[in-house]
């Protein structure tokens, strides 16, 4: 590095601030004594909001092998007795038998009350009859991921899980609906958060709607009340919301969109209707 910018007269060598260590910091800075070197937040990364096709291609890979999974796991593989970690590693031993590289985050396989937990990680509990589960997936294809959520119901759901069910669902759907080009990020959010303090229950909304996706999991644009983005076209985020009552129950659907040519294209496909195993 140093020798291009010998070679190239360059005074001023900007280093991504939020990924570099500062013992990495004192080595270049050590090396490159004639050179200042510029703390660069948020460049490359505004660079990436932006997917060209073959980006999408992977991406979308990535997505079909995450669905394809989630099919195998559900109708085949979970079963009353099993624990949350035996959910979590079929999930991923499926993934690399589809062709994914692993998985793209921990993933995240919660039942019964313990649904109220955001991104509560799987513990050795046993999925039991009447319980509800949330798996929040994914995995890496050529470098790129995927993401989705699916809560299901492991026997016949009580009351109140079905109709916080139902809430989620209908409001991730008008969210889909509602998203567009150069709207901005913040007003997706807003519009979801309306929806849900309609039903009074948008105190139990507790992240964020959405988050771009690709070679990282977490990545711009953010979606979120306090995003300064707009939605473009190139860009590839989540929209997931969801409802968690403390120690009862928690619900969440979670599906990739991509803003492309056609306007709005949801990238990830299980069904999201009420499942019940």
């Amino acid at each position: 590095i140093y020798e291009i910018c010998k070679n190239n007269s360059v005074r001023n060598l900007g280093f991504e601030s939020a990924n570099m260590t500062y013992n990495e910091y004192l080595y270049m800075k050590d090396i490159m004594l004639d050179l200042d070197l510029v703390p660069v937040a948020d460049a490359i990364e505004k660079l990436r909001i932006y997917k060209d096709e073959d980006e999408i291609a992977s991406i979308k890979e990535a997505a079909r092998i995450a669905d394809a999974t989630l099919e195998r796991v559900i109708r085949k593989t979970i079963k009353a007795g099993m624990t949350e970690k035996d959910i979590a590693a079929e999930i991923e031993y499926q993934f690399r038998k589809l062709g994914a590289s692993g998985p793209s985050f921990e993933t995240i396989v919660v039942s019964g009350t313990r649904t109220s937990l955001p991104h509560g990680t799987p513990t050795d509990k046993k999925v039991e009859n009447g319980d509800m589960i949330t798996m929040d997936i994914g995995c890496l294809y050529n470098g790129y991921s995927s993401d989705i959520t699916r809560t299901i119901f492991l026997g016949t759901p009580h009351d109140i899980a079905k109709k916080t069910y139902n809430q989620v669902l209908e409001v991730q759907k008008e969210a889909v609906a509602y998203v567009a080009e150069e709207m901005k990020c913040k007003d997706a959010e807003l519009f979801v958060r309306g929806k849900f303090n309609d039903m009074n229950i948008e105190k139990y909304f507790v992240h964020s709607l959405g988050h771009g996706v690709g070679l990282d999991i977490h990545e711009l644009p953010t979606v979120s009340e306090r995003s300064r983005f707009n939605i473009e076209k190139g860009m590839v985020f989540t929209i997931e919301p969801g409802i968690y009552i403390p120690d009862v129950l928690g619900v969440r659907i979670e599906d990739m969109v991509y803003v492309g040519d056609n306007g709005i294209e949801v990238i990830t496909q299980f069904p999201k209707e009420m499942i019940v195993i």
